[in-house]
């Protein structure tokens, strides 16, 4: 298995996981960071970006690129409403990763501590207030239901999309 098909297996058994809490109705935080990390990780399986977090927009947006893929989505003969989809899981994906794990400054007992609402980690709210959030205990409803589903569907059929050889 090369790389690809490593991030790939990765990203399918990561929404297998985000399926499984959505289901069972788990806190939004756990559902929504491990769909973060299926379509990054799903992303990475198409594009070499290195270790960094941001690659969803960067996938995505190269998606128009590849005409199989728009093939497979459904959307070979109309172009028009592949770019619709497209600014769709952009507006989605830009969110996700305004809600990966940064902006870190040292708190009063020199502890690392987040600054940015997050999925996996407490985060200081309202900023400078010196009072931390649990993200189990925040809602993430930035994204529009519609948008969210576009997102979900894509992640989808992408994980089981197979490149022409």
């Amino acid at each position: 298995m090369n790389i690809q098909e490593a991030f790939k297996e990765q990203a399918k058994s990561d929404f297998d996981v985000y399926g499984k809490l959505n289901r069972m109705r788990i806190n939004e935080c756990h559902q929504i960071h491990y769909l973060i990390m299926a379509c990054e990780k799903l992303s990475k399986s198409f594009v070499s970006y290195g270790n960094t977090h941001y690659v969803m927009k960067s996938f995505i947006q190269n998606c128009d690129n590849l005409p199989d893929i728009r093939s497979y989505l459904g959307f070979s003969k109309n172009r028009e409403a592949f770019l619709n989809r497209k600014k769709q899981l952009l507006r989605v994906a830009d969110q996700f990763e305004t809600w990966i794990p940064k902006n870190i400054k040292k708190s009063e007992d020199s502890k690392d501590v987040m600054t940015a609402k997050n999925t996996e980690y407490p985060f200081e709210y309202p900023l400078g207030s010196g009072n931390y959030v649990a993200p189990h205990n925040q809602r993430f409803d930035e994204i529009s239901a519609t948008d969210l589903k576009a997102m979900i569907n894509f992640i989808d059929q992408m994980i089981s999309y197979k490149r022409a050889t």
